[in-house]
């Protein structure tokens, strides 16, 4: 039976929140007369299904998930003035694909209409150009098969609806992200001293000895750790030029390199430590996004 993966439940939960549409203007499966395409599973395909038939992407996968997404219309304001509507959050999507926005990788195909008269479609594979007329009034996002469970994702789409909404940031490059790593790291070290965010746990008079290379291990463990997940945290930074990041997207960032920090196993830290690490994190985190990288 034809059924909603999860991690499209889950981009149908922040588009509700963004645009305040109900789950059925935001539709995943087709109903039980709908036959062929993205918005049916394996269990409906047909024998000319372009869904699966077009792209070893497709054909790969043996699946009963949809892969496809409806959008009704809406008109919201975000961020305070921040206008987005079902035309320029379409229009948003296309530029992303047209430009290889890596965030909208997974996307096959785009049907809508920017005038609410003439429908268009943006095809990754180039074998379309337009849809029927019940698109003048919602937009269908198509997603290759291989692509279920990763679309939640802030790399993946999921990433590309919250900087349409909520504004993008500035690019970092591999020697900003190195500077990031390294400062953060510095500060960790320092923070032993200054913030002393190790007092509640270990007696002060063992700082000199055991207690630094104790410290020094896990900051190289947590360095490693860092960078594990640097990629994932930081590739929501994406390119916009001349734009800086606000203080509560750094807060954002520093927030889960902190909290990662302190559930990672392999350190020494507990949760007692976590406002203490959450300040050095975010001072070096500013510092290197606003200093270091010249933003």
């Amino acid at each position: 039976m034809s059924y909603a993966p999860d991690d499209l439940l889950d981009v149908r939960v922040d588009l509700r929140r963004y645009t305040g549409l109900s789950a059925v203007a935001l539709g995943i499966v087709g109903d039980p007369a709908h036959n062929g395409g993205y918005h049916c599973g394996h269990d409906r395909i047909t024998t000319s299904d372009y869904s699966w038939n077009e792209s070893p992407r497709d054909r790969s996968v043996v699946s009963d998930a949809a892969s496809a997404l409806d959008i009704g219309q809406f008109d919201v304001t975000t961020n305070g003035n921040r206008r987005t509507t079902l035309r320029t959050l379409s229009a948003a999507i296309v530029e992303a694909c047209q430009a290889g926005d890596p965030r909208a990788r997974d996307i096959r195909e785009v049907i809508w209409s920017l005038d609410g008269v003439t429908v268009r479609r943006w095809d990754r594979l180039g074998r379309r150009s337009s849809g029927d007329s019940s698109h003048r009034a919602h937009t269908h996002l198509s997603f290759f098969r291989d692509s279920e469970g990763r679309r939640n994702r802030p790399d993946n789409f999921a990433g590309l609806l919250t900087s349409i909404f909520e504004g993008d940031t500035v690019a970092l490059t591999a020697e900003d992200k190195a500077w990031i790593m390294n400062n953060v790291t510095s500060g960790l070290r320092r923070g032993v001293w200054e913030a002393g965010f190790l007092d509640s746990s270990l007696d002060q008079s063992y700082r000199g000895g055991p207690v630094l290379a104790t410290i020094d291990e896990s900051i190289g463990a947590l360095s490693n750790k860092v960078q594990g997940i640097g990629d994932a945290l930081l590739s929501e930074i994406r390119s916009a030029p001349a734009v800086a990041l606000s203080d509560v997207q750094i807060e954002t960032i520093a927030d889960r390199i902190s909290a990662a920090l302190v559930t990672s196993p392999d350190n020494a830290l507990t949760e007692a430590d976590l406002p203490a690490i959450g300040d050095v994190v975010r001072a070096e985190v500013k510092s290197a996004l606003r200093e270091g990288t010249g933003f």
